[in-house]
């Protein structure tokens, strides 16, 4: 295809079309490219005339365009719409043009002398030329031919005061001596519009009338303008040129550099043929060296224009305007084409001798030096479509290839030069180039052709690259970030420039790094909260400084934190490798117009470490989090941060660390117990924390010995001079346990018992005592006297006891006043988080907040969005001031306990009384939550769920007619089978139960079967009698209420446990296992759990595993929070039919 931009448009009217009046430079250029590649895959006109077409992008991707071609008044007009993020005119739309004309034009490729189409017209042209008359130097401007008689005649007007001329014609009479008669009014005006004037009108009178009509001397009518004739011309219009730049006013274009000044200097110009680097040849005007020459044409003289010199002047000879037309649309002649091409040129143009073009000779090679030459920018985009999204600058790159000098890019031909008559093309390395382009898009360079959420401006077009966020990188198939481009900027551009690229950094390039370094610092600040112990809350800062000034960075680094988060999860890497990574990897900071200054992080990665594996955030911090201040410091040391403690939070951390790391225990005089390493730490603990103004919670599991660290440290209390008793509060079926305990191990310890009806007239004896010993029932109806003492510690034993704080007994324990408070509980959460929440405000009112704020920061999140970082806090916060050690983390000497689920299939009645009472719980339920909704009816499913529980234990425990005519009961007949077993074994048995009459149908079922038994319940009177009875031997079986049962006995008599029905609180269950599997236990325990197959109970023990998972992340770093909330389809599930 050749290089001209015009064709004929032989079905479009005949018009002559020219692309450079519709598309710029550069677009064209690679339209020519798109063609010669073949990326045109089809183009064709409609039947309306619209031309459609597909091109290519050369990677994939085809673009559609519908073109139209609109008559205008002396050209077609193009519009063209495509499918691309151009979207109009672009240089998919030339291409289809380019491809499309030439098949219409030329569907043959070639005219009748073997050229192509495009050349041949241009020949045709050439030869049938014919320039515009000049006028001779020797013509007479003001002489008559003899054959012409008429003359042109001027008046002066006798009506009119002034001077004004008219225009009369004239003729000579026969004998040319004189006028004629007849003179008349001729209309000059009208006749010079004609295409040739008539032969009376002479030069000189062109010349007379234009002066006449610029003068207002000639009452002519030339409202349209004056003819062209009547223009200035030839010498006239040179003088106006040189009047014009005298002024110094005249510019060759709208530069403010482009002045001219007239030159004197009368050039010679010639034909020659300007050979490009291609090979192809194009007809130019040159001046007498061969050097092209700009020339431009007008009537009757022509003018040359040296625009690097400033000048302007005249050539010695004119030549025609459609002469200078002609050579300047020559179009591009190959070597294949010179020598047809020569044999059909005539020997001159206009007067101007014609050369032949010259013989080239063509040579290819391989380039001896080759380079990536990469610019860096920036353009303007829109995050919508055209017209209508808001305009962004985005960082853009354009890749070119430079072989020997050469500059090539992507959709160019191999690149030649001229050297002599040959024409030498280097071969390119498109192997080399496409891992160019690789390299950037594996950098996250997003192809601008490839962008889908952001509309590209026509200047970013002639970009290869660009960085934006939101795109989807169709090289890592993943979301696009601007991080990359900072990425790019400072890590990928010097490992280029080391590579051999050439990298060019334009003004527009956003990203240049500064000079100036930055110093980073870390420190704590005060922040507002309520405050705790004297203490505000405070949080961790960080600043850089650079060039004197200090820049906040904690956002960044905050930033930084999330993104690690996001890659790694719990999968955090150990602290020398986050530290190599960080510093391959720093981040990078705004500093004004100097850049952005480089910020390594690498020495502060023990601290976030710290960060990451603690579910820290950067935000404000509890003044119980201190330790973070303190181990923030200690990450520091050895580096070159600077670390300020402006809050003045160390010294808390600093004695919160101290309190953990408590020392030996001296155990007291008085204790007649050796105690274990652990219980010696928990005693040294509490004393500790009591002794520094705080609150402690013992958590040990159950059997570990809370009661035996107590009184270690209320003996040692006693003996250290301590001032007035401490009180303890228990549950009643306790307080025989502590007497009988302290009695053993700290006989010393004046005890005083205040329970029963004469407590009254003991309270004369308080202050004898060392320790007041009291229950929980008594503390509502005890609370003026006890609000009434200032006591140095209150003692709370099975602590969990007061999880309601709307109750009476948690509100009159808010009014005893205490110095020192304690809690000892094997369950501090039980339920809910809110049971939690309640012992801490008690024991360190503010650590967790108002119930309100707790809600908010911690049991929601926790408990409906399984939230770990909130979970996090949570447990940093009570870690300080909450004690817990599993039994198989410090009392590996235990037995193991093993644990057995027995499920029983309920028989066809059983299952069918099951399936009555369901069903009606079932539509009880729901129409009561339909009614008053699922916080209102909760009696109402409490009561339909226990129906159910009773019909698994025994339908005798259903107070129902349908009921009473079932005698089948699996589980009571599973449980007979069970312990007869086990007792045969010699294994001593403690069963469980829920229910008292179901605790009395198994007496009743156990003396039937010969097999001795002991029982305990809320009934029981004479507790201690039986518990001794259990110890002694006198039966193998002790049946247990949970609630009576569960808590403080230790009865590692026994070896095996059956719980006969599943609770929904799993801590429950867990205490009572832990009435035999305790300290002193020597025998392998096991417990049996019955459970009614496909029923509820099913249902209990899934509910079971999530409350325990609750439970677990509170305490163990490495748990996972698991949703427990009671809702809609929790309901569901358990009134489900039986399965």
């Amino acid at each position: 295809m050749g290089e001209n931009d015009w064709w004929d448009v032989s079905r479009w009217k005949g018009m002559v079309v020219r692309l450079s009046d519709f598309f710029d430079p550069a677009t064209l250029q690679r339209a020519r490219d798109y063609a010669r590649r073949d990326l045109v895959q089809s183009v064709d006109e409609t039947e309306n005339g619209v031309i459609e077409g597909r091109v290519s992008n050369g990677q994939g991707k085809v673009y559609r365009q519908s073109i139209d071609l609109e008559d205008g008044r002396r050209r077609a007009n193009v519009a063209g719409i495509c499918s691309c993020p151009v979207g109009f005119n672009c240089k998919h739309v030339a291409a289809a043009l380019l491809v499309w004309s030439e098949r219409e034009s030329n569907p043959h490729g070639q005219g009748k002398t073997g050229l192509p189409r495009p050349v041949q017209g241009w020949l045709n042209q050439v030869v049938e030329h014919r320039a515009v008359p000049r006028q001779t130097a020797s013509e007479s401007p003001d002489g008559y031919p003899d054959s012409v008689k008429d003359r042109l005649l001027y008046v002066l007007d006798p009506l009119d005061s002034g001077v004004k001329i008219d225009i009369y014609k004239g003729r000579i009479n026969a004998a040319g001596t004189a006028l004629n008669k007849s003179i008349r009014r001729y209309d000059a005006v009208h006749a010079l519009r004609s295409a040739s004037p008539a032969k009376f009108i002479r030069p000189i009178d062109l010349e007379l009338l234009a002066a006449l009509a610029q003068s207002r001397l000639w009452n002519a009518s030339y409202a349209y303008g004056l003819p062209d004739l009547l223009r200035p011309r030839g010498d006239q219009a040179l003088d106006l040129l040189r009047r014009l730049c005298e002024t110094g006013r005249l510019l060759y274009d709208n530069s403010p550099n482009a002045h001219l000044r007239w030159s004197d200097e009368r050039r010679d110009v010639c034909l020659g043929w300007q050979m490009a680097a291609d090979g192809t040849q194009r007809l130019a005007l040159e001046d007498g060296a061969g050097a092209p020459i700009e020339i431009r044409a007008m009537e009757g003289a022509a003018i040359w224009l040296d625009r690097d010199g400033g000048r302007i002047g005249s050539l010695a000879q004119p030549i025609a305007e459609n002469t200078l037309r002609l050579v300047r649309s020559s179009p591009a002649v190959s070597a294949k084409e010179a020598a047809a091409l020569s044999a059909a040129l005539p020997e001159t143009l206009d007067g101007l001798a014609l050369p032949r073009p010259r013989t080239i000779r063509q040579v290819r090679r391989k380039a001896a030096h080759q380079c990536a030459r990469l610019t860096l920018g920036e353009e303007v985009a829109h995050d919508g479509p055209r017209y209508f999204g808001g305009a962004v600058r985005l960082p853009t790159l354009t890749l070119r290839f430079d072989y020997d000098g050469q500059e090539v890019w992507e959709g160019d031909t191999d690149p030649s030069y001229i050297d002599g008559d040959q024409v030498v093309t280097l071969t390119r390395d498109h192997q080399w180039e496409a891992a160019c382009f690789q390299r950037l898009a594996k950098a996250g360079a997003l192809s601008v052709e490839d962008l889908e959420v952001h509309w590209p401006g026509e200047r970013m077009m002639n970009c290869d690259f660009v960085f934006a966020d939101g795109e989807m990188s169709l090289h890592r198939l993943e979301l696009s970030r601007m991080r990359d481009a900072l990425d790019f900027a400072f890590h990928i551009v010097p490992e280029l420039r080391r590579d051999g690229w050439e990298v060019i950094e334009t003004a527009k390039w956003p990203y240049r790094l500064s000079p100036d370094e930055a110093v980073l610092s870390v420190n704590t600040q005060t922040e507002s909260g309520a405050g705790f112990q004297g203490n505000d809350w405070f949080s961790l800062g960080f600043s850089a400084e650079i060039g004197g000034k200090a820049l906040d960075v904690a956002p960044l680094v905050a930033a930084c934190l999330e993104q690690m988060r996001d890659d790694w999860g719990d999968a955090v890497p150990d602290v020398e490798s986050l530290r190599a990574q960080l510093a391959a990897q720093p981040v990078y900071l705004k500093h004004g117009k100097s850049g952005y200054v480089a910020l390594d992080l690498s020495p502060i990665a023990a601290l976030l470490h710290l960060f990451l594996t603690h579910y820290a955030e950067l935000g404000a911090l509890h003044p119980a989090d201190a330790t973070m201040a303190r181990l923030a410091e200690e990450a520091l040391v050895g580096s070159d941060v600077r670390f300020a403690d402006n809050a003045g939070i160390l010294p808390l951390a600093r004695s919160l660390h101290a309190l953990s790391q408590a020392q030996s225990f001296e155990a007291p005089v008085g204790l007649t117990a050796d105690l274990r390493d652990y219980q010696a730490f928990g005693a040294t603990w509490m004393g500790s924390l009591i002794g520094a103004g705080f609150g402690a919670v013992l958590a040990d599991d159950m059997g570990l010995g809370k009661t035996i660290q107590t009184l270690a440290l209320l003996q040692a209390r006693v003996e250290a001079g301590a001032e007035g008793p401490a009180l303890l509060i228990v549950p009643t079926s306790l307080l025989h346990g502590w007497q009988a305990q302290a009695a053993q191990f700290t006989p010393d310890l004046r005890l005083l018992v205040l329970h029963g009806p004469d407590r009254k007239t003991l309270r004369d004896r308080v202050e004898e005592a060392d320790l007041i010993l009291t229950t929980y029932p008594l503390l509502a109806r005890d609370r003026d006297w006890l609000a009434s003492r200032a006591w140095p510690l209150v003692i709370l034993d099975e602590a969990q006891t007061l999880k309601n704080p709307a109750s009476q007994m948690a509100k009159a324990l808010r009014d005893v006043p205490a110095k020192g408070r304690l809690a000892l509980t094997g369950t501090p959460l039980e339920n809910s988080l809110q049971d939690l929440w309640t012992l801490i405000d008690w024991i360190n009112p503010g650590l967790l907040g108002d119930r309100k704020q707790f809600q908010t920061m911690f049991r929601t999140p926790i408990e409906k969005h399984g939230d770990a970082a909130a979970q996090a806090r949570l447990s940093r916060r009570l870690r300080p001031f909450l004690l817990r050690r599993k039994k198989e983390d410090v009392a590996a000497e235990l037995p193991p306990k093993t644990e057995i689920l027995d499920r029983v299939d309920l028989p066809k009645p059983q299952q069918a009384l099951y399936e009555t009472v369901r069903s009606a719980m079932d539509a009880r339920v729901r129409e009561a939550i339909g009614t008053r909704g699922l916080a209102a009816a909760r009696i109402t499913v409490l009561d339909a769920l226990l129906k159910l529980r009773q019909v698994c234990c025994d339908p005798a425990l259903v107070k129902t007619e349908a009921a009473r005519s079932v005698t089948d009961s699996a589980k009571r007949t599973r449980l007979r089978e069970l312990v007869e077993t086990l007792v045969a074994e010699g294994r001593r048995v403690l069963i469980f139960s829920q229910f008292v009459e179901m605790l009395t149908l198994i007496e009743a079922d156990l003396g039937a079967m010969g097999i001795a038994s002991l029982s305990l319940t809320g009934q029981t009177r004479d507790r201690a009698s039986v518990l001794e009875a259990f110890s002694v031997g006198d039966a193998p079986v002790f049946l247990l209420s949970l609630k009576a049962g569960g808590v403080g006995l230790t009865l590692t008599e026994a070896d095996t446990v059956i719980l006969y029905d599943p609770w929904w609180n799993p801590a429950v269950e867990r205490q009572a296992m832990d009435r035999t599997h305790r300290i002193g236990q020597t025998k392998p325990v096991f417990v049996h759990r019955l459970v009614a197959a496909g029923t509820v109970e099913e249902k209990i023990l899934d509910m079971q595993a999530r409350k325990q998972a609750l439970a677990d992340a509170l305490f163990e770093a490495d748990a996972q929070t698991t949703d427990i909330v009671l809702d809609e389809a929790t309901l569901t599930d358990l009134f489900a039919a039986l399965v």
